[in-house]
């Protein structure tokens, strides 16, 4: 198996792991509206790590895959997971992906979009938002997700260096 077919095969089922620990261990440890977006961490370190192409894949399937576990409109997080990964992908370069600073500022101000952006479809759709969302929870939320991306971000880096140092200079 060539070193990008063992890549997409590992990113998938660590979506696949995430997405089960989302739905068992996230929503059982939520606190007033306030949960982990857990396969947000799996979009913003393949976008940072990996470059656009495989941000904006791995974006586009968690997306799907929160899209068809959650109770929002479908294709919301499809599309902004989309979007993280794309310009997570073109940071790459931009950006010192190694510091802690970087991981949780990225992770914190991609969980703010992807809320908002929910926020705004259930506005622009229903006309109306939920009575308990308000901008604390939201921070919050994404202090949350920011916090937790460090040591994903490292079991992420070890799982990949196993596989090969050179996966993280694969950008096709």
């Amino acid at each position: 198996m060539s070193v990008k077919a063992r890549l997409r095969v590992t990113l998938y089922l660590l979506v696949f792991c995430l997405m089960i620990c989302e739905i068992f261990i996230s929503s059982a440890a939520r606190t007033v509206y306030v949960k982990t977006e857990l396969l947000l961490l799996v979009t913003v370190f393949s976008g940072l790590y990996l470059g656009p192409r495989y941000g904006a894949e791995m974006g586009f399937f968690s997306g799907l895959l929160k899209d068809l576990i959650s109770i929002g409109p479908f294709g919301i997080a499809a599309l902004s997971f989309f979007i993280v990964g794309l310009l997570c992908g073109y940071l790459k370069n931009r950006l010192t992906r190694e510091t802690f600073f970087t991981q949780v500022l990225v992770s914190f101000v991609s969980s703010v979009f992807f809320s908002f952006m929910v926020l705004g479809c259930l506005k622009t759709f229903s006309g109306v938002l939920p009575d308990r969302i308000i901008l604390k929870n939201i921070l919050f939320q994404a202090l949350l997700t920011g916090a937790l991306s460090l040591p994903f971000f490292f079991v992420f880096g070890a799982v990949f260096r196993r596989a090969g140092s050179q996966v993280f200079e694969a950008n096709p």
